[in-house]
């Protein structure tokens, strides 16, 4: 059998899905670092995979492609991968598989779109931050004679707000939010790359190559009771179950 080395690690601890694995000379369970890893050995390919969950609705698939095959290259889609959740009531569901460059996409979209919002309330709060109000508070004291000839004294408060513009606020609130839409910029370029250099793309494997990495599954909650995973390798194909 083949030996099978997991080289990527997550400094965060995820929730991994467990294996339902019956042992035999193409099936194998193993664990690294607490990663329960279900392996599937055929003639021509093995492939080794293990599953978190995260808090955003997604599976992360990773995955060990490997080609057993001594002459013959073979060509490796991470999208033709197929994900089956199936809730406690025995109901099936498949779920979007994305590839690569599909998840990336999205993934930048969506933080430009969050960059543009930050941005866009940043600009409103700092023209705000430009207007100064001042309260004054008067009193006013006088006398007069009534109609009926009687001597009246009396006073009265008055207050009042000026609303003054300080350019020079604007300017530093301006200053402001931009350094901190650098650094936001700057955080979401950091996951981006990360995830980047994470992801699985398509690849032809050479004889005796193995390539590994992450594939992102959009997940189901109520079809988690147990999860079916079909991986193609050129003409074979391995099977996976997995459960909460």
């Amino acid at each position: 059998m083949a030996m099978i080395i997991f080289l990527f690690s997550s400094c965060v601890t995820p929730f991994y899905l467990k294996p339902q694995v019956e042992i035999s000379k193409n099936k194998d369970l193993i664990f690294h670092e607490g990663k329960p890893i279900s392996i599937s050995y055929l003639k021509n390919s093995t492939v080794a995979i293990f599953v978190k969950k995260n808090e955003t609705g997604k599976l992360t698939l990773h995955v060990l492609y490997k080609n057993n095959d001594s002459i013959n290259r073979v060509n490796i889609l991470p999208e033709n991968i197929t994900v089956i959740g199936q809730s406690n009531k025995g109901k099936q569901s498949k779920f979007k598989v994305f590839s690569a460059a599909e998840y990336l996409k999205r993934m930048k979209n969506t933080q430009n779109l969050a960059l543009g919002l930050m941005a866009a309330g940043a600009s409103m709060n700092n023209q705000n931050a430009g207007y100064v109000n001042s309260k004054t508070n008067s009193n006013i004291y006088g006398s007069a004679y009534s109609n009926n000839g009687t001597y009246i004294n009396g006073s009265a408060n008055i207050n009042s707000t000026t609303i003054t513009y300080d350019a020079s606020k604007v300017n530093e609130a301006n200053k402001q939010s931009k350094q901190e839409l650098y650094e936001t910029a700057k955080t979401y370029d950091y996951a981006y790359n990360a995830t980047e250099q994470g992801l699985i793309k398509s690849v032809t494997l050479l004889p005796r190559q193995r390539v590994e990495g992450n594939i992102i599954v959009k997940f189901d909650k109520y079809y988690s009771e147990k999860i079916f995973i079909t991986i193609p390798v050129g003409s074979e194909i391995h099977e996976f179950v997995f459960i909460k």
